[in-house]
């Protein structure tokens, strides 16, 4: 071919290039994003997107405050080992092994190795078993066979949940600040009015009627982490 002429190829080539690259870029402008977003990080790149929101694993504890409403059902295959209840309304009834049986002293109910199903909100429902009840000061505790408990509207001052084998749980809408524990740092991170999604998590919440304190191992999504507090 001659010289003249391949430039004169090369120069048409080049231009059509760049006016399919132009329209392309005013049609769908989030393209060339994805595309740099893909040369910094290409394991975030899925199907004609860049995914930015990696999930992480980390330690953390957070003390959060929902802003909106709050209820929280749980599905316990593996046993929470302590479920503890403490709270003020005498009136609450619980069923133990088929009785129905009431505090009367310092209104604490609590469960070793709970199995079963939980929703939490202003109050508590829960059915399933136990290897070992507290009522006040009282322990009942079968060595053969488990013990059936159940509870309906459960009224209570602090409710929580000691050693969660890993779920997935998303809590509801709520503000406060989240600690990530990396190789002895600690990084704080403010969260206002979102929902936290985590894709696994093991460890310890206890809830007040307002809000949750929560320890432990999670894998949360990152969008979640966005202004951090020095």
């Amino acid at each position: 071919m001659d010289f003249k002429v391949f430039i004169f190829v090369a120069i048409a080539a080049i231009a059509a290039i760049a006016g399919v690259f132009d329209y392309v870029g005013e049609s769908n402008p989030n393209m060339f994003s994805g595309v740099s977003n893909f040369l910094d990080n290409p394991t975030g790149f899925v199907t004609g997107y860049y995914k930015e929101d990696i999930p992480r694993t980390v330690d953390f504890s957070a003390n959060l405050t929902f802003t909106g409403e709050n209820s929280l059902s749980f599905d316990f295959r593996e046993p929470v080992e302590v479920m503890r209840i403490e709270y003020f309304n005498i009136d609450n009834t619980f069923n133990i092994n088929g009785l129905s049986i009431s505090a009367t002293e310092n209104t604490i109910f609590e469960t070793r190795n709970f199995n079963g199903e939980l929703v939490r909100s202003n109050d508590a429902t829960f059915s399933g078993t136990a290897k070992q009840i507290r009522l006040d000061k009282s322990f009942l505790k079968d060595e053969e066979k488990e013990i059936k408990i159940s509870a309906n509207n459960i009224t209570y001052d602090s409710f929580e949940l000691i050693g969660i084998p890993q779920t997935s749980i998303t809590l509801p809408k709520s503000s406060g600040n989240m600690m990530i524990y990396n190789n002895g740092d600690t990084v704080t991170y403010a969260i206002s009015n979102k929902e936290i999604d985590f894709i696994t998590f093991s460890g310890n919440m206890k809830f007040t009627r307002r809000g949750v304190e929560i320890t432990g191992v999670g894998t949360i999504k990152t969008s979640t982490l966005t202004t951090k507090i020095d």
